[in-house]
């Protein structure tokens, strides 16, 4: 496949998602936070920048993210079966969980020459 390659979107709830696009020899990633069909947070990961703090309370939909960070992984070149990999570690609220508890979920996963 070619870049720019769009990843499915990750669910963070009902009304939450995070979608990755990878660019720049797999190795920059684009990664945007929707509540519903609305932009509300982007940012871009590359392979010198690959860990970012997100702002506290960062509402993308119910889900609110109380602090957390986004680190990516690049794919190993020589390796076709080590993925890139987003991880999102985090503490949230939410309109059924009112005390922020501990996320952490790989939200994106790509290989060289997807």
């Amino acid at each position: 496949m070619s870049l720019p390659l769009i990843l499915p979107a990750y669910q963070l709830n009902a009304t939450a998602s995070v979608q990755t696009t990878i660019v720049t020899n797999y190795t920059t990633a684009e990664v945007v936070f929707y509540a519903g069909s609305e932009a509300v947070y982007s940012l871009t990961l590359t392979q010198q920048s690959f860990f970012v703090s997100l702002p506290a309370g960062l509402q993308v939909g119910t889900f609110v993210i109380e602090s957390g960070t986004l680190m990516m992984q690049v794919p190993e070149q020589f390796l076709t079966t080590q993925p890139g990999m987003i991880t999102l570690n985090c503490t949230y609220t939410d309109v059924d969980v009112p005390e922020p508890q501990p996320f952490s979920a790989y939200i994106a996963t790509w290989y060289i020459n997807e």
